[in-house]
């Protein structure tokens, strides 16, 4: 294949280079291409350094790489970036900065321009049916992504070995119907024998640390008492299991969805997407802050068929009424709105707010379902069906029914590089389109998505300003910087389908469709899981968001106890009643237990190590601080393995991370035990089912009561240590134990973000 290849001579040093910014930058309009790609060319120029020592005064040998490289390429289809970006981007950058003349320099991007056209001949050749995909009368194929025509290439391939005929046949089939493949989910396959071969050594790891456990057992312990605790065990350490079951998901082949490419030149106008921002209006400081933050989504979006629509509520209240409060920060914020599309000089932004209504459960006025009712009162008035906001004439709601899709976050998510265009590009791609039927009186999706869910990490910056950063969250990403890699979803692989985590990429007109009079009203105050179910939610892995991390473990634990209500209130929706109005599919049923299982996981955990604490039995101290520290202790080993240079770094962390971790589990306990207390009751009396305050609230005291449990639980811990002592039952391990108790209190209170 590589004597196919034209002779570049001389300017081979120039003809690889990054594929995106470098073709961009041979369009016609360079302002568009930096304009689209600003990290890129920093990234380009970053890497340049490594990549100059290696190939700098290696002509010879580099055109040799070079032309290997592409006749790897035009057989066994590799990467174009990870074969030409280290081995002379550096060439081209600098020697376009350097060219002394316009004649020079058009040579330079002629030759690349080449190279582009000598890489789309030789996959073409690779690939001898693409003259027929690329036949398509719809142009769809020619739309998509490299990744996603390589993976549709391959589903041809294995549909063809099915069949029985030539790729080429079935290719030309497809395009003649008019139609595109799907990919059918096969757990067992997705999984694949090595997959299978790192369970059957988990297991045999696990058989031999339980071998190890009853050996310990004293003969003297009674039955109950062991298989109690081997059961709040089995539960505290279930997370691990959950983890271990997504690093095993993540060995099989990986589900990629056809997803249109709207990252070169974004989204056409028939694709324009409203970013909405859910949010109440409290006061002027909070007001500012969301706006600041939407301009930044706004610009980090960077397309002209984006904009930010802040769904606005007023705070709950006695009367149905604005008050004067009320109109003074919807003027407020109407003004800011309007400034800011002053500046940019478009229609960019927009602010709508909806009025209260009665709820009479609870006997006050509030904005009607809460978060989940504004995003259905927008896709009815994107739809055309009602107009629910005071202050959406017929003018601007012309203007907002231009929208085809809608990205739902909260008012503290960040956005990064390209996350819309991903999204938008997998929803809009025909295969993924969802297709609707009328049943029972109700609409259902019977294939396709109706949303797009992103990867979703802590924010990196607010991690870092707490004291030891890797106690407030594992796994953080840098919003400012451009997603250099794809996620994976096990769930998605393996069943076809994500979790909505409240932020979602939806259609707003098939959310409307599925959405009216699907739900029960003033129940549900956590609907992410149940309207999962009807919207089929595809994982896109090359998008992602970058979420905001609590000020402090109070404000975490309010959050936790959101939360954990939500989750209750979905699991009583599904056995008692509204199943007519909420009908959850299978797999949704094992989500919801899923989420029942971090509900009881901290109270497991707590009274397994209160039990130890305790009793002091080696035998049980052995089993607490194994189902509280094991998880820790593997990826202190595996870290150790991975960056033996830093082990003195990765004990501290571990040991920093298992200490606060026991210092912070009756703090969680307490939650997951009031939240069950405070469902109970509001499902006995049918009120405060709703309550619910935005994470920005400052002026919520509920979380206090989770301190004063606290102290109390550090006098109690006090008084057990004395008792111990006196009964000669203390030892190390329950010292351990109740001396880290005994200053939970002070850890909790200390542990908060320091000032930005």
């Amino acid at each position: 294949m590589a004597a196919d290849l034209p002779n570049f001579g001389g300017d081979a040093a120039y003809l690889g280079a990054c594929v995106r910014y470098l073709r961009a930058f041979v369009l016609p309009d360079i302002a568009a291409a930096d304009r689209r790609f600003p990290l890129e060319a920093k990234e380009l120029t970053t890497s340049a350094a490594s990549a100059a020592n290696r190939v700098a005064h290696q002509p010879k040998e580099e055109e040799a790489a070079l032309r290997h490289a592409l006749g790897s390429f035009a057989t066994e289809r590799y990467s174009i970036r990870r074969l030409f970006v280290p081995l002379v981007a550096v060439h081209l950058m600098e020697d376009l900065r350097l060219a002394a003349s316009d004649e020079r320099r058009a040579l330079l991007i002629e030759a690349v321009a080449a190279t582009f056209r000598c890489i789309e001949r030789n996959e073409a050749l690779a690939c001898p049916y693409e003259a027929e995909l690329t036949s398509d009368p719809t142009g769809v194929y020619a739309r998509m992504t490299r990744q996603t025509k390589h993976d549709y290439r391959l589903r041809i391939e294995v549909l063809a070995d099915r069949m029985g005929q030539p790729p080429d046949q079935v290719a030309r089939d497809a395009t003649a119907a008019g139609s595109l493949l799907r990919r059918n989910h096969d757990a067992m396959r997705s999984l694949g024998m090595r997959a299978v071969a790192h369970a059957a050594g988990f297991c045999a790891v696990l058989a031999l640390l339980s071998g190890l456990f009853w050996s310990m057992t004293p003969d003297d312990a009674h039955a109950w008492a062991i298989w109690a605790a081997v059961a709040l065990a089995t539960l505290s350490t279930s997370e691990m299991a959950a983890q271990f079951v997504d690093r095993v998901g993540g060995l099989g082949r990986r589900h990629l969805d056809h997803s249109l490419d709207f990252v070169q030149d974004g989204l056409p106008k028939n694709c324009a997407t409203a970013i909405l921002v859910p949010m109440l209006l409290q006061s002027k400081d909070n007001l500012h802050a969301i706006l600041k933050l939407a301009e930044r989504n706004y610009r980090i979006a960077n397309d002209t068929n984006v904009a930010v629509v802040l769904l606005a509520d007023f705070l709950d209240a006695r009367n149905k009424e604005p008050s004067e409060l009320d109109l003074e920060l919807l003027s407020y914020g109407e003004a800011g709105v309007a400034q800011l599309n002053v500046k940019y000089g478009r229609d960019a932004f927009f602010l709508i707010a909806r009025g209260r209504e009665f709820a009479p459960d609870d006997r006050e006025w509030r904005g009607s379902e809460r978060k989940r009712g504004k995003i259905e009162a927008f896709s009815a008035l994107v739809a055309g069906r009602a107009n629910a906001f005071l202050n959406v004439d017929a003018q601007r709601a012309e203007s907002l029914r231009r929208f085809k899709f809608a990205f739902c976050i909260d008012e503290d998510t960040k956005l990064t590089r390209d996350c819309v265009q991903h999204l938008a590009g997998a929803l809009a791609h025909p295969s993924n389109a969802p297709m609707l039927r009328v049943r029972g009186g109700r609409r259902e999706l019977v294939s396709g998505h109706v949303a797009a869910v992103p990867a979703i990490m802590a924010c990196k910056k607010d991690a870092s300003r707490y004291p030891i950063p890797g106690l407030a969250a594992r796994t953080t990403i840098d919003a400012d910087s451009k997603l250099d890699i794809a996620f994976r979803s096990t769930a998605f692989d393996v069943f076809g389908v994500e979790l909505n985590r409240g932020k979602i990429f939806y259609d707003i007109r098939a959310h409307d469709a599925l959405s009216e009079g699907r739900y029960p009203i003033g129940v549900l105050l956590s609907h992410d899981t149940i309207e999962s179910d009807a919207l089929h939610p595809l994982f896109v892995g090359t998008a992602a968001l970058a979420e905001s991390v609590p000020d402090s473990m109070l404000d975490s634990a309010i959050r936790s106890h959101r939360w954990m209500r939500g989750d209750l209130q979905n699991l009583a929706v599904y056995l008692f009643g509204h199943r007519r109005s909420a009908d959850v599919g299978l797999y949704w049923k094992i989500v919801v237990l899923h989420q029942i299982r971090n509900l009881s996981l901290p109270i497991a955990t707590f009274s397994l190590a209160a039990w130890a604490a305790m009793d002091g039995a080696p035998w049980l101290l052995t089993l607490a601080w194994g189902a509280i520290a094991f998880q820790a202790v593997l990826l202190l080993v595996l870290g150790a393995v991975q960056q033996p240079a830093r082990i003195g770094r990765i004990v501290v962390a571990t040991v920093a991370d298992v200490g606060f971790k026991l210092a912070s589990l009756p703090l969680m306990a307490a939650v997951a035990v009031d939240a069950m207390v405070c469902v109970g009751c509001s499902l006995v009396t049918r009120r405060g089912l709703m309550r619910w305050r935005a994470s920005s609230f400052k002026g919520d005291r509920s979380g206090r009561r989770f301190l004063y449990a606290m102290d109390l639980l550090g006098v109690a811990s006090a008084v057990m240590s004395v008792g111990l002592i006196y009964l000669d039952r203390f030892n190390a391990g329950s010292a351990s134990i109740l001396a880290i108790w005994m200053a939970a209190p002070l850890l909790i209170r200390r542990h908060r973000k320091r000032p930005s």
